[in-house]
């Protein structure tokens, strides 16, 4: 038995050392690289996801790539505007997937990466940094915030993609390739999501700031790229915004949300210990190495300072901040997230140099209590999830077709992941539906067609069945899906004017009588 332990361990260490000159990483980075991949799985294996406006990519993405295909019919009342955005990249990635892949598969891909996008930042900013790897594990209970609960595919994209141009901006120039490479991931950034420009230009501001002017000028290729950025989007959203009145939530509550804004997804009390171990854990490793004297300040680069401000900016800008501005919606909400996101940056090697093996069981059980709590509650709403196929099997192709959502939520979660469920039946029969983002939201590359008949829904339907009216926008569709807990006379359509075609609760399929 001795004997085969020894030749186990040896073969071990030799596949150890192996995949560490194979892929220039070390053991720990190569854990950061398994436990994210296995974090983001999900997305691969499970029909549904509860991220809110996800269904609505899909179905955006879907009309992009068949928008001359009769079976879907979508060439009669849409157009392409991609000249309109710069929300490009998520959607342009999923489209050359689907060059390559059955259209769900580029699209489970496009999820998956999405999700693999911040903890791959964090690695490669610690890495520049020049702290251990380990503390990428601190990122991973971050993976399944809010944001992404909402369904934000280019927030996601443009925070991970943020991180690697810090890091490529941290490094020294190394030549026009770098350069260039660091270029195109800024571009990448601008391509993605405002949120994540504007991480680039806090952190490079603050490296100016902090004293790491010259080597910072060096990098004037991305920083030029990074300028044109910022007018391109100034340009291009110069006139699109809705108007609308701001609006302010109160401090109190804020507060109160501050934790749910973080991780605040599932109907699980285990959620917010795994956030307390969060949070405890990176203060053991880090409390000894925090800049909270003059003396460990002045030890720090300028680099490891912007990354120890940028969580007191971003959660400074999340209580003051309004709520809805005329020019975007939901504006603080995403400071919270960018505030815990962070902190692994922040956090230092001093609790892994004291207590090795002590910091490395904290961090392993960490990451394994969060596998556990998203693989388990993934599935769980998964599995409660498909019965909505039963509805997708009964449409017909190329329907019209509007949902009144009364049960937003469901069972699992608590961020309305069947709010947009709808959008699901035109990524897979095409045809028309109601509470579409195309038309709603001017960031997106699609727009009504010019002589669409398609009539305007009333704004927020999706929020408020309540408003429907089968004599008025509603007469125009031929099919409603329900979904409710209970149907009552509120929740149930005329007989006289609808025929039930299916009651598989929580869902019901209704066909307008001709």
């Amino acid at each position: 038995m001795a004997a085969l332990a020894a030749a186990v361990s040896r073969y071990v260490d030799s596949a150890r050392r192996w995949l560490a000159a194979r892929f220039a990483c070390d053991p720990p980075q190569l854990l950061v690289l398994a436990a994210s991949g296995l974090l983001a799985a999900p997305a691969l294996v499970f029909a549904y996801l509860p991220m809110t406006d996800l269904p609505q990519h899909w179905a955006e993405v879907r009309i992009l790539h068949s928008l001359d295909d009769p079976q879907f019919g979508f060439a009669a009342n849409y157009v392409t505007a991609w000249s309109d955005t710069l929300y490009w990249l998520p959607y342009a990635l999923a489209l050359g997937l689907a060059k390559l892949l059955p259209f769900e598969a580029a699209m489970r891909g496009t999820v998956f990466l999405s999700l693999l996008a911040y903890p791959l930042g964090v690695l490669a900013l610690l890495r520049a940094l020049g702290k251990p790897a380990w503390l990428g594990l601190l990122a991973l209970p971050l993976v399944y915030n809010r944001a992404v609960f909402w369904g934000a595919l280019q927030f996601n994209f443009s925070l991970g993609l943020a991180l690697v141009a810090c890091a490529q901006l941290a490094a020294p120039r190394r030549g026009w390739r770098s350069e260039l490479l660091t270029a195109a991931t800024v571009a990448a950034v601008v391509l993605s999501n405002p949120y994540g420009v504007m991480l680039v230009i806090a952190f490079a501001g603050l490296v100016f700031v902090f004293g790491d002017r010259v080597g910072l000028a060096r990098h004037w290729l991305p920083l030029g790229a990074l300028a044109l950025g910022i007018a391109a989007w100034l340009w291009v959203g110069n006139g699109s915004f809705p108007p609308g009145p701001s609006y302010f939530e109160p401090l109190a509550r804020r507060l109160k949300d501050f934790d749910d804004e973080i991780l605040g997804g599932y109907r699980a009390h285990w959620e917010d210990g795994l956030l307390l171990a969060w949070l405890a854990t990176w203060f053991l490793l880090s409390h000894d190495s925090l800049p909270v004297t003059r003396q460990r300040w002045r030890a720090l680069a300028p680099a490891a300072r912007a990354v120890c401000v940028l969580p007191l900016l971003c959660a400074g800008l999340y209580f003051a901040l309004p709520t809805h501005t005329a020019y975007a919606k939901a504006v603080h909400f995403r400071f919270a997230v960018l505030a815990a996101a962070w902190l692994p940056l922040a956090a230092g090697s001093g609790g892994l140099a004291r207590w090795p093996r002590l910091a490395r069981a904290l961090l392993a059980g960490l990451t394994l209590a969060t596998l556990t709590l998203a693989w388990v509650q993934l599935a769980r709403f998964d599995h409660e999830a498909r019965t909505f196929e039963a509805v997708l099997a009964r449409l017909p192709e190329q329907p019209r077709v509007l949902a009144l959502t009364f049960d937003r939520e469901g069972r699992v979660m608590r961020t309305a992941p069947y709010l947009h469920f709808l959008a699901y039946a035109q990524a897979r029969h095409g045809g028309v539906i109601a509470a579409s983002f195309v038309g709603e939201f001017w960031q997106f590359p699609l727009r009504d067609a010019p002589g669409s008949e398609r009539p305007p829904s009333p704004p927020d339907l999706a929020w408020r069945p309540q408003d429907f009216d089968p004599n008025g926008f509603g007469a125009w569709y031929d099919w409603v899906i329900v979904r409710a807990r209970h149907f009552g006379e509120r929740e149930s359509l005329p007989e006289a004017a609808y025929e039930l075609v299916l009651d598989a609760p929580p869902w019901r399929l209704y066909r307008a009588r001709p």
